[in-house]
């Protein structure tokens, strides 16, 4: 085999050599001793060998021999499981090649303090979180991946399911918890605001005496402002796309579906972070795209309209027989 100055992908037919690399640095790395063992070696074998057919594993080769390896595990976030080298210098050179070919946040689990100075040079962060063996967690996120069109899906995903949760505790403990691995900037900012929506926070009415007594005559329990009332106000002019996409300090950002289906509202702060209520929930700060998946992967900024022109037309829309349309 030739040598490669960036790492390859390994062949099946490696995985006994790897298997020995790795157990060459069984105790560097915290190897459990069965792994090495006569007994389940070739089980370990066998599974490096499908790591290797998954292209899971990328090697640096030198004179024909294997002199740095790393396992990339493809959970989301995806997994560095395993860096080891026989030369100075491979190990940030692996670091830097996943993540040059990653989509999203790399985690990994330092197990010796060369280890984790290695993976601080190269930009990961400490969570704060440890393993189940009691080694700490580190976290690699790609610069501008907050910004860019629907951000970390798997974010997203994770804060959908976390606004399932009915505990408030436990809600909060999801989030920080999310915070080790992802480095998300969301924060709960206050309470929720009652007889709300994340459309009247927006719209800086949440408070407005004259829009809580409106909000008295509504069905109980839903939200006045919704949806159809957001696209009702874009269709007669109040919510007017003079602000294109540009994140202006206290414009009103809408996120939508396709075809325009507005599904959420929030503010923009003066360091071009979102505040938003979540649905009945409390109100947050956080990154542009570090929202729940559900409110889908479009935006557009709009300048806040005059309240008194709003709560005129939510005085028709209540009085209407469309007020809960919700086509």
């Amino acid at each position: 085999m030739m040598n490669h100055d960036s790492p390859v992908l390994a062949a099946q037919e490696c995985a006994t050599e790897l298997h020995g690399l790795l157990c060459a640095n069984a105790k560097a790395i915290g190897l459990a001793e069965r792994v090495c063992g006569k007994e389940a070696r070739p089980a370990y074998i066998e599974w490096m060998a499908k790591q290797c057919k998954a292209g899971r594993v990328w090697i640096f080769m030198d004179d024909g021999m294997i002199v740095g390896m790393m396992v990339i595990e493809p959970q989301r976030p995806t997994n560095i499981a395993y860096i080891v080298s026989r030369r100075t210098g491979l190990g940030p050179r692996l670091i830097e090649h996943a993540q040059a070919i990653a989509s999203g946040v790399l985690v990994a689990e330092p197990r010796n303090d060369k280890s984790r100075l290695m993976l601080e040079s190269c930009g990961f962060l400490a969570t704060g979180k440890t393993s189940a063996d009691g080694f700490p967690y580190y976290s690699w996120v790609p610069q501008g991946l907050s910004k860019k069109k629907g951000g970390d899906r798997d974010l997203r995903a994770e804060l959908e399911r976390a606004t399932k949760l009915q505990v408030v505790d436990d809600y909060n403990n999801e989030i920080d918890r999310l915070r080790g691995i992802y480095r998300h900037s969301v924060t709960v900012a206050a309470p929720p605001h009652h007889r709300s929506s994340c459309y009247a926070y927006a719209l800086g009415l949440s408070q407005h005496p004259d829009y809580l007594r409106i909000a008295k005559t509504g069905v109980p329990g839903l939200a006045v402002i919704s949806g159809p009332f957001m696209r009702h106000l874009r269709a007669i002019g109040v919510l007017a796309h003079r602000g294109g996409r540009a994140l202006k300090p206290g414009a009103v950002i809408l996120y939508s579906k396709g075809r325009g289906q507005v599904t959420h509202a929030g503010v923009i702060l003066a360091d071009g972070s979102v505040e938003s209520q979540w649905g009945p929930a409390e109100i947050h700060r956080h990154g542009l795209w570090e929202v729940p998946a559900s409110y889908g992967d479009h935006y557009s900024v709009v300048a806040r309209p005059d309240a008194a022109q709003v709560l005129a037309s939510l005085e028709r829309w209540v009085a209407s027989p469309y007020l809960y349309d919700q086509g």
